[in-house]
């Protein structure tokens, strides 16, 4: 399944990315190219489609 992220930017923008499935079969690490300014937050599948027992660990915070 294709992973979706969601970007939180500081001015309270958000942008939607995904991570296709094919990604996963090329290699072991794939990496997305985020212009880096003024980013708050990413959640991977912050509309909890996929299972997960941790999903605490699935929001990195710029100020954790």
């Amino acid at each position: 399944m294709p992973v979706h992220l969601e970007i939180l930017y500081g001015d309270g923008r958000t942008e939607q990315r995904m991570v296709p499935v094919e990604a996963f079969t090329i290699s072991d690490s794939f990496t997305v190219s985020i212009d880096g300014a003024g980013i708050e937050s990413i959640t991977i599948d912050p509309n909890e489609i996929l299972p997960d027992i941790a999903r605490q660990n699935n929001t990195w915070r710029l100020r954790d």
